[in-house]
């Protein structure tokens, strides 16, 4: 097995990226490999991919010194409530 240490989650993300792409492209199934590992990713696996790629983005920035992205989705209006309106 190979050490943790040794790791790069951008590279991996880039391979996991290409293969991303391929699913989505038409591919039936995408075979990963990175070092000594090797996955095989399906059409159905799609989400599974999208949630590894957003773990590789976050340990990818924070390697580089950079905050993860973070998104907020909020349904409905927002409207803010200060002492005025209350």
């Amino acid at each position: 097995m190979a050490d943790t240490d040794d790791f790069d989650p951008c590279a991996m993300l880039k391979v996991l990226r290409t293969a991303y792409y391929a699913l989505l492209g038409g591919e039936r199934v995408v075979k990963v490999k990175f070092g000594e590992r090797e996955v095989q990713y399906a059409a159905a696996n799609v989400n599974l991919m999208r949630e590894e790629i957003g773990r590789l983005e976050a340990a990818c920035a924070k390697k580089q010194g950079r905050s993860p992205k973070r998104f907020a989705i909020r349904a409905g209006s927002y409207s803010r409530i200060t002492r005025e309106t209350l």
